[in-house]
């Protein structure tokens, strides 16, 4: 027997099952306990979330016409109004079962998310939510019209908390992103009746207050990335654990275990979720970069395929989208607190005829302090000339209150 080729032989086999070991090895299990979120255990009844889930399914299905047809009113300037306002007024009729429902959600201080963990991103309600958001908007513009000024403020921060509810339900970043979006939604209708509301000054600061104890918190969004956290890791079980089909094809279990490794997924997954989580409330150029994120961007190997846990290193790609999360994070404190300060400028307007020339002077009457934009720690922007107040956006540039590119807030007054 030829001796030099047996050893050859030998080493090949070695070398063959310690490259099988090394990409069927799994790393320990993750000790997550941080990332974890107990449940509130919250009685239906006195869950917030039970009652909009139900005020969604109470809209009429005809809702989404009926906006797109107000919206996209195509009339002329002399009668606008009239034809708008019957139009927001038939909407907010057809709806007032659902809005009464969000009413009565919002009596109740605790919301928890009662999607269970395996399909939180099956979630129907959050766009009947938009569109009731968007008809509580209308019928505060109603409310203003006919002069009901209080009615139309009690809406608008009857959506504004709407908003703030839902993203603060623990059902992860879709939820709370939705929660985000329709506070804007009542902060764009309070832009819209704040010229024409004619309150005193005094109850007008009394509704910014309000507005104060409705910002949403960073905890709201930290615990959006553990709910996405325990989403993802339990999504990396059902993968294991169930049937996976690629191109038609089913993937035996255990070509599985060799493309993704249980454990050391779930590793990777922590550590971007926890980057994220302490990335929260703080300005983009102080984020820090997770490991994973940097492991993903090394040179690529000249053979993919022998990648240990190649489809659970895909898992770096979410941190990118956890940053862009946490940029808007920081508008919707922006927009938070350039909601109060349209009321300040707007009790300066009724008191002394004008715009102030700069913010500063609303302090003491109206403001504390002028607020900073989140994205930089300097005061929000103010050009009184062009009637706007702006802060600088999710791209942290100073544009000098370009709409397309900063966040701006027209002054209608």
């Amino acid at each position: 027997m030829n001796l030099p080729r047996v050893i050859i032989r030998i080493l090949i086999v070695i070398i063959l099952v310690a490259g099988l070991v090394h990409l069927l090895w799994d790393d320990p299990p993750p000790n997550d306990a941080d990332l974890r979120l107990v449940p509130l255990n919250i009685p239906r009844d006195e869950n917030a979330f039970t009652w909009f889930v139900e005020a969604g399914q109470k809209m009429p299905l005809d809702t989404e016409k009926d906006l797109e047809r107000f919206y996209g009113c195509g009339v002329d300037a002399a009668d606008a109004i009239a034809r708008e306002s019957e139009l927001a007024e038939e909407i907010v009729h057809k709806n007032a079962e659902a809005i009464d429902l969000v009413k009565m959600g919002l009596a109740f201080t605790r919301i928890e998310s009662l999607l269970p963990e395996r399909y939180p991103h099956k979630a129907p309600h959050l766009a009947q939510w938009s569109r009731l958001a968007r008809v509580m908007s209308l019928r505060a513009i109603a409310h203003s019209r006919a002069d009901g000024d209080r009615d139309a403020m009690d809406d608008v921060l009857d959506t504004v908390a709407f908003g703030q509810m839902a993203a603060k339900c623990r059902g992860g970043s879709l939820h709370y992103l939705r929660g985000i979006a329709i506070k804007q939604i009542g902060y764009r209708a309070l832009s819209e009746i704040l010229p024409d509301v004619e309150l005193p000054p005094d109850v007008l600061m009394e509704y910014a207050g309000r507005l104060a104890a409705l910002a949403v918190d960073d905890e709201a969004l930290a615990n959006a990335f553990r709910a996405d956290y325990m989403s993802e890791t339990q999504s990396v079980d059902n993968l294991l654990d169930g049937e996976l089909v690629v191109d038609g094809k089913r993937v035996p279990k255990f070509g599985r275990n060799i493309m993704l490794l249980r454990n050391a997924t779930k590793r990777l997954q922590a550590d971007i979720h926890r980057t994220a989580i302490r990335n929260v409330g703080r300005r983009p150029d102080q984020y820090e970069v997770s490991r994973a994120e940097l492991e993903s961007k090394k040179p690529h190997r000249a053979i993919p395929f022998l990648h240990r846990n190649m489809i659970g290193r895909m898992n770096a790609s979410l941190a990118p989208s956890l940053e862009r999360i946490c940029r808007q994070g920081l508008a919707i404190r922006a927009n938070d607190a350039m909601a109060r300060l349209l009321i300040a400028i707007r009790c300066h307007h009724m008191k002394a005829g004008a715009l102030p020339a700069s913010l500063n002077e609303l302090v003491p009457a109206w403001i504390d302090a002028v607020p900073l934009d989140p994205f930089d720690a300097e005061p929000i922007r103010y050009d009184p000339a062009r009637k706007i107040i702006y802060s600088i956006g999710t791209d942290c540039e100073d544009n000098g209150g370009d709409e397309e590119k900063d966040a701006v807030v027209k002054i209608e007054f």
